[in-house]
């Protein structure tokens, strides 16, 4: 009866199922989901070379060579907010910027520890309509295609994917498609629904005052 009673007073105080709130989680920022790994051709090369130069492969400055095992510009916690011409890191023919570049429509796995839901994808995309790089084309995640709300403007955006009541999985497949010659992004960022802090302050709280009840009517309780 009595572990009848405490179960009873723990459900007055749990968070109902609905109360979530939206969490960042990529390599850039601190959170148990983060982004393990991602695989990927490299950027290519144009005026400047559009490498993932940051990316820990023989590989990195290769054009449209596979990266695995690690991860790179897209997952640095970096994003853009200037177009990819400005900013360079160096004279044309070197690495440039925040940006990695293809002229090719690249499929991109992005691996997590495990296994979990993802409730939205967010993507950096450049629009500066310079140097052949325009708006990117629809995005293919898991095989769902979703499109792209292109703003006004030019300077790089923020596109969010609503994947919401997708399976959980530990990897994440992206194949994005040009709207022009060259597509540029800056950075990926995957988010999950978790409870809200104030829901787990809340439950934490109930279970700390039925625990403490008991304790007291244990201490009230005649030696037998």
């Amino acid at each position: 009866m009595r572990l009848l009673g405490i179960l009873g007073a723990l459900a007055l105080f749990s968070f109902p199922a609905s109360a979530q709130s939206s969490t960042i989680v990529s390599s850039g920022f601190s959170s148990p989901f983060a982004v393990s790994s991602y695989s990927m051709p490299n950027g290519g090369t144009g005026y400047y070379q559009y490498h993932d130069y940051i990316y820990p492969s023989a590989n990195a400055s290769t054009d449209f060579a596979l990266l695995s095992g690690g991860t790179g510009l897209l997952t640095d916690g970096i994003a853009a907010t200037q177009s990819w011409d400005i900013g360079m890191q160096g004279a044309p023919g070197e690495e440039q910027g925040q940006f990695v570049g293809w002229y090719l429509e690249p499929t991109i796995n992005f691996f997590f520890t495990s296994a979990i839901e993802i409730a939205h994808m967010r993507v950096n995309f450049d629009l500066s309509y310079r140097g052949a790089v325009g708006a990117p084309g629809p995005v293919t995640v898991n095989g769902v295609t979703y499109a792209v709300s292109i703003p006004g403007g030019s300077d790089p955006f923020w596109a969010d994917f609503d994947l919401t009541g997708s399976a959980a999985t530990n990897v994440e497949s992206v194949r994005f498609t040009r709207g022009a010659p060259w597509l540029m992004i800056s950075e990926v960022e995957f988010v999950t629904a978790t409870p809200e802090p104030g829901s787990l302050v809340l439950l934490a709280t109930g279970l700390l005052a039925v625990l403490g009840g008991v304790r007291m009517r244990r201490q009230r309780s005649p030696v037998t």
